[in-house]
């Protein structure tokens, strides 16, 4: 479950070009895991757009909607810095030398934020269903004595081991 899960929010995460496999510089898991936190919050409304038609008023994810973004948000916060590689990786980038390292620092912040949140909005639209709105409901209520922080490390973790950081997948 928490392998589907995985990669559930790796769709909702990343672009679905995998990574080049060639001598680069690949991110590690803390860089992975502050992907993960910076990317939480858009996650998030992306899966609650795609899913308020799916889900009930009363379910976990509906009631608690604002309460997990604002947790998601505050954890978010600080993370770009060293979430910049993972993010550039995720999305299909390579860093194999001092020209593409020079592109990724120019990309800021806001700029990854609005590539992300497109990103998300056309993969979740596209990946959840009635089915997958009613896991991600689920695993979002069995994770949430988590706070914020832990629920980034674990899916930083999960999406580190898997592969999804580094193109194995």
């Amino acid at each position: 479950m928490l392998r589907t899960f995985a990669i559930s929010a790796a769709l909702a995460l990343s672009v679905a070009v995998p990574a080049k496999a060639q001598a680069q510089q690949l991110p590690n898991e803390a860089q992975v895991t502050a992907a993960a936190r910076f990317m939480l919050p858009v996650a998030l409304d992306g899966v609650l757009n795609a899913c308020a038609g799916q889900l009930a008023g009363d379910t976990y994810l509906m009631t608690n909607r604002d309460r997990l973004r604002s947790e998601f948000e505050t954890a978010a916060e600080g993370s770009f810095e060293e979430a910049r590689l993972a993010l550039f990786v995720l999305g299909g980038g390579t860093i194999g030398g001092k020209e593409q390292r020079a592109e990724l620092d120019t990309i800021t912040e806001t700029m990854m934020r609005t590539i992300v949140e497109e990103l998300i909005d056309s993969e979740v639209a596209n990946a959840m269903n009635a089915e997958s709105c009613a896991i991600a409901n689920r695993l979002m209520q069995e994770l949430a004595p988590l706070p914020a922080e832990n629920f980034a490390s674990l899916l930083g973790y999960v999406l580190h081991e898997t592969g999804f950081s580094t193109g194995r997948r």
